[in-house]
């Protein structure tokens, strides 16, 4: 609540300044001259903090990786024996042409 109180008190600051500004730039456009300041910027508000997490971030990665592991070893076996038997078939095909 004390960060939506903040952020519409910058808004209200913001928008007295532009008034101001748009008088500065009125007399300015009558008296055929440019403004003798730019036209003010809101900024950054104050972003909300973030939800809270149910479980713990680290203790979920670390289940996360040992699971990550097993797979990434059981996708490098058989792409492993994808290779051998690859290399299997080309020497198969080496020797029958050989003979």
């Amino acid at each position: 609540a004390a960060r939506l109180v903040r952020n519409e008190a910058r808004r209200t600051a913001y928008r007295d300044q532009v008034k101001l500004w748009e008088a500065e730039r009125d007399q300015a456009s009558l008296e055929r001259r440019r403004p003798a300041w730019n036209k003010p910027k809101l900024g950054k508000l104050e972003a909300p903090l973030p939800r809270p997490m149910l479980n713990d971030p680290e203790a979920s990665e670390e289940g996360r990786s040992d699971e990550e592991d097993a797979d990434e070893n059981d996708s490098d076996k058989s792409d492993d024996n994808a290779n051998l038997s690859d290399l299997l078939l080309l020497v198969l095909a080496q020797v029958t042409v050989d003979q």
